[in-house]
């Protein structure tokens, strides 16, 4: 963990180290093959975006903490079970720094370990939260699903709208953070509305995330985000960047021209979008998204957990990496 969300999660920091010895007695506690060949990859850390918000969410009522434990270590394995998937698909040979399970133990053993560290974690969710809970994750999975396929079947399609990638993370990242944050309401306590206006700051707060992240796709530098710039466009993946920048009259058709190319100057495409006005406009649209995450927090009544989620909606725009 960054010391810049070290510092944003330090009303949850002794929750946040015992979150990991759990984490890891999880794992442990597991088939040995199941737990050898998953091992790195759950325990190398990452944002821990999800749990963390699981647990500040619980801080602002009077949840039970071990149920919030259960909560949290359950998104946050079913969030590697879809990574796990994902690198397989995408053939990403690293995640977290340490090579992908499918790089080390083969795509068949990849969607096994996938497949139990899902069912794992929607147990750990039902026994945190309870069944009508662990029944909201599992259709947040499935919507999930179902985003990655529509993503799948959109291709290389240079003629999408930023209405269709925005329908497709918000079934991706928003509705898991949205989740977790309802999650997380429901085990704390809150009233219906407070819980509503909950899973809303997580939607919002995921939208404004993965727009940030397709940014750094084309504005960071490759040893900063951990993988080649424009990593997205080689994978076939048109992004908010790429279609508001198609959309310029001067560089659209020249980045068409680029990308129809039998072999793509994808280096080329990359410095068009990072030339253009879409990257200011996609930073201006991840940062509505992210001051409708903190409108709705306007109810809740100021303590540390508060303004720790306050401070999400900055950090997910401002991330460097």
């Amino acid at each position: 963990m960054s010391q810049e969300s070290a510092k944003l999660f330090a009303p949850i920091a002794t929750q946040l180290v015992e979150l990991e010895a759990r984490i890891e007695r999880e794992i442990a506690g597991d088939d040995a093959q199941v737990a050898d060949m998953a091992r790195d990859i759950v325990c190398a850390g990452g944002k821990r975006l999800r749990p963390a918000l699981v647990l500040l969410v619980g801080q602002l009522g009077l949840g039970d903490v071990d149920l919030l434990y259960d909560l949290a270590i359950g998104v946050e394995l079913i969030h590697t079970a879809t990574l796990i998937h994902d690198d397989l698909i995408d053939h990403s040979p690293v995640r977290r720094g340490v090579a992908a399970v499918h790089t080390v133990s083969g795509p068949s053993a990849a969607i096994i370990i996938g497949d139990h560290y899902l069912a794992k974690g929607l147990g750990l969710v039902a026994r945190g939260a309870g069944g009508h809970v662990a029944e909201r994750v599992a259709e947040t999975v499935m919507a999930i699903c179902a985003g990655e396929l529509a993503q799948m079947r959109a291709g290389r399609d240079l003629d999408q709208s930023p209405e269709s990638y925005e329908a497709t993370i918000a079934r991706k990242t928003a509705g898991l953070l949205r989740v977790c944050s309802y999650a997380g309401a429901v085990v704390a306590g809150l009233d219906v509305a407070a819980t509503e206006n909950l899973s809303n700051f997580g939607h919002n707060l995921g939208m404004a995330f993965q727009i940030a992240d397709d940014l750094l796709d084309y504005a960071a530098d490759a040893i900063t985000v951990g993988k080649p710039v424009g990593a997205d466009i080689r994978q076939g993946t048109v992004t908010l960047p790429l279609i508001l920048a198609l959309a310029e009259a001067h560089r659209g058709p020249r980045l068409r021209a680029l990308l129809a190319a039998d072999q793509c100057d994808f280096d080329a495409v990359v410095a068009l979008v990072r030339e253009s006005g879409a990257m200011d406009m996609a930073r201006r649209r991840a940062g509505d998204y992210a001051d409708h995450a903190r409108l709705a927090l306007a109810d809740f009544g100021d303590s540390a957990a508060r303004q720790s989620l306050l401070g999400l909606c900055d950090y997910v725009v401002m991330r460097k990496a």
